[in-house]
């Protein structure tokens, strides 16, 4: 039913009611763009379907939330925190007796959780349809939180008793700002949503839920999985991040000049886990985490299943903060200085956390997600290590702490040295063993 050749193109999408939000028309390779900016990839025999037209903007705030075609717009009660609630969007009408897998996809800047999960599905779609290694799209299920801001409060769209949030503050881990007094973090919410996926008398069998984000969803995903505490679940919890702005970068070292102005904000949160000198806080409910125990902090994550995606033409400079810079000068250039930072620490880059470069793909959240590497890594695969770890050569090193500053080393101690010296101090202790 999905297949372009069973279409015109211009139609509404299958699933389509009454009150539906404007947009959401059926898009062919040959047919433009959706409302969204995007369009279907030639290697992708299945249709587009637009993302819905929405009143309102992400600078004054959305004044409603619009009617997604075979989506339903539901609100996830919050344990502990009185009446308040987290919003989302999620398909609608499947089996959840057969659902394998759930897709929780982050918006971006614009806070456009309803575009997201649109695009997830259109790359499930299309995964589907993939003869070689195709998803069976019964099994998979698309879900995407909505994080309000205080001017979609202001415009019209949150409701009573939605959590939400000052600016896009959720992706750093912030408390909310409303309901009435409520403080919730976006990442306690995250973590109650994401755990009801693993309810057995609903999803009796889910295997993995996968947590996706582009661009500041990607910013989010990465920084979650720092924050994310240790849980029963872990083991069934996969992140897919693709060409975040910028990192929680987990040494002190940088690879680029740490210019004046940032000097000593370079490595604050969320740059960095120290806590900030004014210019933001730490997110208060793991503050004790970070501040007493980083080196743990580091070890979780590096534990964690990661797949990293960045296009190999993303050359857009993105977040122009003073911190951001010091991880790089671009989107792409940060993924690589943050790989190869992993690779120079001990032990090195671990086999769980992989990074994907997609060819000639810039900035741009579907052929990102649509790339039939982030469909695997998103919809099928279920092994958590691809590999043993790989190691950083004295050039990878050397440049990952081109700009180290040892008086704030937090998380420094972790860089694996030059292999030179390791090769020295391994010959030394070799020596020392046959005099035992």
């Amino acid at each position: 039913m999905w297949l372009q050749s069973s279409y015109q193109g211009g139609e509404n999408a299958p699933g389509w009611q009454d009150g539906d939000a404007p947009g959401q028309t059926i898009f062919k390779t040959d047919g433009g763009e959706d409302a969204s900016g995007n369009y279907q990839l030639p290697t992708c025999p299945t249709i587009l379907i637009g993302s819905a037209q929405v009143n309102g903007s992400p600078d004054d705030g959305w004044q409603q939330m619009p009617n997604v075609t075979g989506m339903s717009f539901d609100r996830f009660p919050l344990d502990g925190y009185g009446d308040a609630v987290l919003p989302y969007y999620i398909e609608r009408g499947k089996n959840t007796t057969s659902i394998k897998r759930a897709i929780v996809v982050q918006p971006g800047k614009s806070r456009d959780a309803w575009c997201y999960g649109n695009l997830a599905r259109n790359s499930l779609i299309c995964a589907a349809a993939n003869d070689s290694a195709p998803v069976n799209m019964d099994e998979v299920l698309i879900t995407a939180p909505m994080w309000f801001s205080r001017k979609d409060k202001s415009a019209g769209a949150v409701g009573d008793n939605d959590i939400y949030f000052k600016g896009n503050r959720w992706y750093e881990g912030a408390l909310s700002v409303g309901p009435g007094d409520t403080n919730i973090s976006s990442v306690t919410a995250m973590d109650q949503f994401i755990n009801s996926f693993f309810n057995t008398d609903v999803y009796p069998n889910m295997e993995h839920v996968v947590i996706i984000g582009h661009s500041l969803g990607a910013q989010f995903a990465q920084r979650y999985a720092i924050m994310r505490p240790q849980q029963d679940n872990d083991d069934r919890v996969r992140y897919w991040v693709g060409n975040p702005g910028s990192f929680a970068w987990l040494t002190s070292d940088r690879p680029a000049t740490i210019e004046d102005s940032c000097k000593n904000s370079y490595n604050a949160w969320p740059y960095g886990g120290e806590k900030p000198d004014g210019s933001g806080i730490l997110p208060s409910a793991f503050r004790k985490e970070f501040e007493s125990d980083w080196n743990s902090v580091v070890s979780k994550y590096r534990s964690r299943t990661i797949r990293h995606a960045q296009g190999l033409a993303d050359d857009g400079a993105g977040d122009t903060h003073c911190e951001a810079q010091a991880q790089g000068s671009s989107h792409l250039q940060r993924g690589q200085n943050f790989e190869a930072m992993l690779k120079c620490m001990d032990g090195g880059n671990p086999g769980n956390i992989v990074f994907d470069y997609i060819p000639d793909t810039s900035h741009q959240d579907y052929p990102m997600m649509a790339n039939w590497q982030s469909q695997y890594r998103i919809f099928i695969e279920t092994d958590t290590s691809v590999g043993d770890a790989t190691v950083g050569d004295d050039a990878t090193c050397s440049t990952a702490t081109a700009a180290t500053a040892p008086e704030n080393n937090n998380g420094a101690s972790g860089l694996r040295l030059p292999g030179g010296i390791v090769a020295a101090l391994g010959s030394a202790l070799l020596g020392a063993l046959a005099v035992l």
